[in-house]
């Protein structure tokens, strides 16, 4: 700080101390590089004990780092030093590592940018001297621009026929003329186009492909050239696994092969390695996968605030995780496989099988029910992993609940409800014996088995938004008969009211409310 008193002086201040969220992570050499906040900070990686500070320096002004990428085909020897490009937001500055025995120092290597879109992903360039270098910009309204490092200018940009804005990108290949973008849109697909393709009258390429499948927007992107396989992470907490072969090709489709569940969040990166897959999310998990879609190892970390980076040192088998909670947690990629808390994958999807899973239970210590939203009931051994058809109703599509009930002598109930008040009772051993009743108008938004007791059938509860007037409740129960079930009233109901007159209400239950209520009797 300048002394007082002078006319001309302007205090000034300097960063002691940053605690800032891990937003981005790189493997440089022997050197762990993060971005914490708008600095890029290195710790060495010789040391397994300790992971002091070797170096710090702000990098970016009004952003926070979120990529940091290493020029591959420099002209120095890898041991005295390496370029980075680093970007955050809509900025982007090039630092030049430089390594001297143990002394690190760390300067610029081309300056500060501010460009008109925000960044989601970089890639150096190599081949003409007009790219020598030059990086490839992914931006956010699905465009790459060619920028200039040394004379600071952005020389070309490119827009994709597909209007709109990006959640995440990734480019693949080193040279401008064969370069490829994949763009995870807003719209829960996958565009993926090349900058060197014809453009139509408005200057536009077109899309080689369109990959659907995720539910969710699309948070991360990872390509494996030697596999021909691409990666995505999904706000559906879903990562799934594409069959793409070479981008830099002609691609008209990519089968899927994998669909991979194990957050219990969002899922906010994945990176594809030799032999598996590893992912981390917002529930504070790194999850580690087999190319077989089953989960091999677990980490848990940053709890509560999440994780926001990875990266892998494959050649000493370490992970890196840098989360919200301004900490970098470091596991061993290899050890035992995960414990008991690992998940079961079902393999559901089949052309056999219609619809997709809309609701799933446990109804007794090795079998699964789950209804899809074609109005079908599947039945998953867990032991024999087969699935068998229960029932099929198409009055249950799109919406439908599902309740089960396992008697003490082993006997399963298991009731059904629809959009339009419907109530489907049947026993899982035999499903053709069902018996359906209308109990309301309207949607049935719940059903409850309740145990009465040893000896005693079960009730059913079910309950409405949608009635004449006020609350009703009857008691309705299965009686067996020589030709099937039938449904029996036990004859009782009940409309309370308030002393004044006004529409009668219970506090579990909105106005204009309905619930019934019924045993199972004779089962």
């Amino acid at each position: 700080m300048e002394q007082p008193g002078s006319l001309n002086s302007h205090p000034t201040m300097e960063t002691e101390l940053l605690l800032a969220p891990i937003t981005a992570l790189e493997i440089v050499g022997d050197h762990l590089v993060a971005g914490e906040g708008p600095s890029v900070v290195l710790y060495p990686l010789e040391s397994e004990t300790s992971r002091s500070v070797r170096c710090s320096k702000q990098v970016l002004r009004n952003s926070n780092v979120h990529g940091i990428k290493e020029q591959q085909n420099r002209t120095r020897r890898e041991a005295e030093s390496c370029t980075l490009a680093v970007f955050g937001g809509k900025s982007l500055v090039g630092i030049e590592l430089s390594f001297q025995g143990s002394r690190v120092s760390l300067a610029e290597a081309f300056p500060l940018c501010e460009l008109h879109d925000w960044i989601w992903d970089l890639q150096w360039l190599e081949g003409t001297p007009e790219t020598l270098l030059s990086v490839a910009l992914a931006l956010g309204h699905n465009s790459v621009a060619l920028y200039d490092c040394r004379g600071q200018a952005v020389l070309r940009e490119v827009h994709c026929q597909e209007k709109c804005i990006l959640y995440s990108a990734h480019l693949v290949g080193s040279r401008w003329e064969a370069l490829a973008l994949v763009a995870g849109t807003v719209f829960n697909q996958l565009v993926v186009w090349h900058v060197a393709d014809p453009t139509d009258a408005t200057g536009r390429a077109r899309p080689r492909c369109r990959i659907r499948g995720h539910n969710g927007v699309i948070f991360s992107i990872c390509y494996s050239e030697s596999k021909g396989l691409l990666a995505s992470a999904s706000d559906d907490r879903s990562l799934r696994l594409w069959d793409v072969g070479d981008l830099r090709a002609a691609t008209d489709s990519a089968p899927c092969l994998l669909v991979c569940y194990g957050h219990q969040a969002r899922v906010w990166s994945v990176k594809l390695l030799s032999d598996s897959i590893l992912s981390v999310g917002e529930d504070s998990a790194c999850l580690v996968w087999n190319y077989q879609g089953e989960i091999v190892r677990t980490f848990k970390s940053h709890k509560g605030r999440g994780f926001r980076a990875v990266a892998v040192h494959e050649g000493r088998g370490w992970v890196f995780a840098g989360g919200a909670d301004c900490g970098i947690r470091q596991w061993p990629l290899k050890g035992p496989r995960a414990n008991g808390n690992s998940l079961l994958q079902l393999n559901f999807p089949s052309p056999q099988r219609k619809g997709g899973p809309r609701a799933v239970k446990l109804v007794e210590a090795h079998r699964l029910l789950v209804t899809t939203d074609a109005g079908a009931v599947y039945a998953y051994d867990v032991t024999s992993k087969t699935w068998e058809l229960v029932l099929e109703d198409a009055a249950y599509q799109s919406y439908s609940l599902l309740e089960a009930c396992t008697l003490d002598s082993g006997f399963t109930l298991c009731a059904m409800g629809n959009l339009l008040g419907h109530v489907k009772v049947f026993p899982l051993s035999s499903p053709l014996q069902s018996q359906e009743l209308q109990l309301f108008t309207g949607k049935v938004h719940s059903l409850s088995w309740a145990p009465l007791g040893r000896g005693r059938s079960p009730a059913l509860a079910a309950c409405s938004s949608r009635a004449r007037r006020g609350l009703c409740c009857g008691w309705r129960s299965l009686a067996p008969q020589t030709k099937g079930w039938r449904w029996r009233s036990s004859g009782a109901s009940f409309c309370p009211g308030a002393s004044s007159g006004g529409t009668p209400v219970l506090p579990s239950c909105r106005r204009e409310g309905a619930c019934f209520a019924g045993t199972a009797g004779g089962l």
